[in-house]
């Protein structure tokens, strides 16, 4: 299982249910050691009868190979669910949603001298085409700017010159005409300007889609009237199906290319 997998997660008992699924036989023993405890006590835990102490959270960390951040996020995982009141419970859920958006946020984990400048965002930003680009040459199918012109309905010589901009960036890398990813990355962290375009350039082209073939793909839209409550249960919900979605897609093989739009707002100013 790996270590950033613990960040699709607001319950500890779930993310401990995910390790103990993939874990080899004996692995509950080893724990059980580890923490200093009998064997029955796990089975406890994991049938929610006790809680884990902070003192067994953190042997759990280090027997995990935790880093420092992902110890922090299982000891709040593990305080919200020792809360014994709402309010406590409110104020760690807020904890862990912080922790989660920080981790979300990954642009700080990427080189900065591998990102593209202000001005080549500028550009790559102003259009879905850039981007749908660039998802295609990593499927060995649409390797060459024919291919990629007629899957998505352009005309080549505007594919053309969109490539020529990606290949100058780094973004693309282009070998015996075959194009692929190249070393470059473009991420928008959530503070951008430009996150408004990412955002619209997507869902002008979800309208597109909609209005040529609605029954072709998913498309769900509803307005919902719901406590205060629920309305974080619904947030925590969408966050973790794409923590879920993100995670199945990276280990996909690259074979067809799709986009996801996730919208949930209020309606109120």
């Amino acid at each position: 299982m790996k270590t950033d997998s613990i960040y699709s997660f607001t319950d500890y008992r779930g993310y401990l249910h995910a390790f103990f699924e993939v874990s080899k036989p004996g692995t509950k023993t080893k724990v059980a050691e580890a923490l200093g405890v009998h064997t029955s006590l796990l089975p406890q835990v994991m049938g929610e009868q006790i809680e884990l102490s902070l003192e067994q959270a953190e042997k759990f960390n280090k027997f995990l190979g935790h880093d420092e951040e992902e110890s922090f996020y299982f000891i709040l995982l593990v305080l919200k669910s020792r809360a014994g009141t709402i309010p406590l419970k409110k104020r760690m859920q807020q904890q862990i949603d912080d922790a989660r958006k920080r981790q979300s946020e990954i642009s700080h984990r990427i080189a900065k001298e591998k990102t593209i400048s202000e001005e080549d965002q500028e550009r790559f930003y102003s259009s879905y085409i850039f981007a749908a680009i660039h998802v295609l040459s990593s499927i060995p199918e649409y390797s060459t700017t024919p291919k990629i012109a007629a899957a998505l309905g352009r005309p080549e010589n505007e594919i053309s010159r969109a490539v020529d901009f990606l290949l100058n960036l780094g973004v693309l890398h282009q070998k015996d005409d075959k194009l692929t990813p190249g070393s470059r990355h473009v991420h928008l962290p959530p503070h951008s300007p430009r996150i408004v375009n990412h955002h619209l350039n997507w869902r002008f082209k979800a309208i597109e889609k909609i209005r040529e073939n609605p029954r072709a793909d998913l498309h769900y839209s509803g307005a919902l009237s719901l406590s205060e409550q629920d309305v974080l249960k619904i947030k925590e919900i969408l966050a973790s199906a794409i923590a879920d979605v993100t995670a199945v897609a990276t280990k996909s093989p690259e074979e067809t290319a799709y986009v996801l739009c996730a919208d949930f707002f209020t309606l109120m100013r």
